[in-house]
């Protein structure tokens, strides 16, 4: 792997290309778990790569390596297993999430010429910081990919969304979700529209995954905006 500004990846450059499509996996996975996507959705190479991954280390199994982007409230997410609920992640910012933020934009700033464009994009945990980050990127952001996110920190966002407004999106959920609320996901998408920003939902019979028919999607969203 690469290592830039702290943080490793897996990465894919065009050098005549000025776009930059940062791709941040989820909770437990790693840099390699959406890697063969890229194939997919840009199968000639047209474009730079990043598949970045998460620097905190969880030791979830030896056979693989676990990272994620900022830690999970075990406690708060069983007790709202026990009551039939999901995790309240609207109403809270996770310990964590500026650290985070803070170290994907050192990453950023460093592969991310002052002329050229980001596409960003992620997986659940992913797609929760990919929105964060978005609010402090936006004038160079093209694009952003949000699949399997949520509503975080409400209060914060719902005052920033404003600031894509010319920032194109698409975002996926399953309707059977068992981890993050397709419900929640709905009324971020829905803060995102009223806010006057452009993007379109895509909803799926499924759990909590990247189906073809997004992964389809995906495709023509990356080859209208890139």
């Amino acid at each position: 792997m690469k290592v830039i500004a702290n943080l490793e990846c897996v990465q894919s450059l065009n050098k005549s290309s000025q776009n930059h499509i940062v791709i941040l996996h989820g909770y437990g996975a790693n840099a390699h778990d959406l890697l063969s996507l890229k194939n997919y959705w840009d199968p000639q190479s047209l474009h730079n790569w990043y598949f970045v991954n998460g620097f905190l280390k969880l030791n979830m199994s030896p056979m693989m390596d676990s990272r994620a982007w900022f830690p999970i409230d075990m406690v708060a997410y069983e007790a709202a297993m026990r009551e039939g609920k999901f995790r309240d992640l609207a109403g809270v910012r996770p310990a964590g999430l500026d650290e985070a933020r803070d170290r994907l934009l050192k990453f950023i700033k460093e592969i991310l010429p002052q002329n050229d464009h980001l596409i960003l994009g992620g997986f659940s945990q992913g797609a929760m910081l990919s929105t964060e980050l978005s609010f402090y990127l936006a004038s160079q952001l093209k694009g952003l990919i949000l699949l399997s996110g949520s509503y975080v920190d409400e209060a914060s966002w719902s005052k920033k969304l404003s600031l894509l407004k010319d920032v194109p999106f698409i975002q996926s959920h399953g309707e059977q979700d068992p981890i993050l609320s397709f419900d929640e996901a709905r009324r971020l998408y829905d803060s995102f529209t009223q806010s006057g920003v452009s993007g379109e939902f895509l909803n799926f019979k499924g759990q909590h995954e990247i189906p073809l028919p997004v992964i389809d999607k995906v495709k023509n969203f990356l080859n209208q905006i890139a």
